[in-house]
């Protein structure tokens, strides 16, 4: 902040796309050209402008709700579905915005396949709209996106909440305007350009991806005869588990505190049936495995608490 404070015209109207230095430092990131890159500062706010080019929304189950939230806010109708029936709610619609996580979403890790994309995206274009692929999980795992698809993210996950930066790619012609005007102020972009380009992503993921990784699957090896399918084909820095028919999340959150286990409950993820969110970043060596173990012994003493699957990996 300091260099920054000390750089000629830092109190000027930001640049329409970014700050150059910061667009050079998320190209090298995310490997596109910086010509096909918006900054912005959070995915609500990009959120925004899209929704306002769109005549209805299809937003991916479970998932965070701030985003179907700002994008009814924005008037066009938003209905939230399972991947597999988000292509058929789209067909025939005018203007259709899609919207899905990949990789690792939030809250279940689960991780839509490049063919289901391509459906996807080919079913939001048949009615001259289009497919966001939200990418703010990129950090915990690979995964490829087709041709053709708007991708959004930020560095929230990377660096903390509070980084207020983020990114478009290939955004529709219609929004470009409006994108361009949504971008952090010049103080703001030169500090995050200093930093990413002088720490490199490579440091940050070492320091803030691979602990939360490691609780994970910490968490999840004390457990393994219940989660192997999870562990194998989910990633990210949560797992979000079912509950079983008579069980209530509000029933569940009260059994694990009175263990010393804080969960979220599915509700706050729009989830189609009860489930509970257990989420793993800032934990201390050490807890993660420590929860697991007591998560296997509740397991065992009763199993009617979970309905074990891992969502929909397609």
């Amino acid at each position: 902040m300091q260099e920054a404070l000390r750089s000629g015209g830092v109190w000027s109207t930001p640049h329409p796309r970014g700050e150059p230095a910061l667009l050079d430092v998320l190209s090298a990131m995310l490997g596109v050209d910086a010509d096909r890159i918006i900054v912005t500062s959070s995915l609500r706010a990009t959120a925004v402008p899209l929704a306002g080019h769109c005549r209805a929304a299809f937003v991916e189950r479970p998932t965070f709700s701030g985003i179907p939230e700002t994008l009814a806010a924005m008037g066009p109708p938003v209905k939230c579905l399972n991947w597999q029936d988000l292509a058929g709610a789209a067909a025939g619609q005018d203007r259709p915005l899609i919207w899905v996580t990949s990789p690792a979403r939030n809250p279940d890790g689960a991780t839509p396949g490049i063919h289901l994309l391509g459906q996807l995206r080919d079913a939001a274009a048949a009615g001259d709209g289009f497919l966001v692929v939200n990418e703010t999980y990129r950090w915990y795992s690979r995964a490829a996106v087709p041709d053709g698809c708007v991708r959004v993210g930020s560095v929230s996950k990377l660096a903390g909440g509070g980084a207020r930066v983020g990114w478009i790619i290939d955004p529709p012609r219609e929004a470009e305007r409006a994108l361009c005007r949504l971008g952090p102020a010049t103080l703001w972009q030169r500090a995050w350009a200093s930093f990413l380009g002088r720490v490199g992503q490579a440091y940050l993921i070492e320091k803030f991806i691979h602990p939360v990784d490691a609780a994970r699957n910490d968490f999840l090896a004390q457990a393994d005869d219940y989660f192997a399918d999870y562990r194998a084909r989910c990633s990210g820095p949560s797992v979000f588990l079912p509950l079983g028919r008579q069980v209530s999340e509000e029933q569940a959150t009260s059994l694990l505190e009175t263990h010393g286990i804080l969960v979220g409950p599915g509700a706050d993820f729009m989830a189609e049936q009860p489930s509970i969110r257990l989420a793993f970043t800032g934990l201390a060596h050490g807890q993660a495995a420590q929860a697991g173990r007591v998560f296997s012994v509740l397991m065992r003493e009763n199993p009617w608490l979970l309905d074990i699957r891992c969502d929909e990996t397609v």
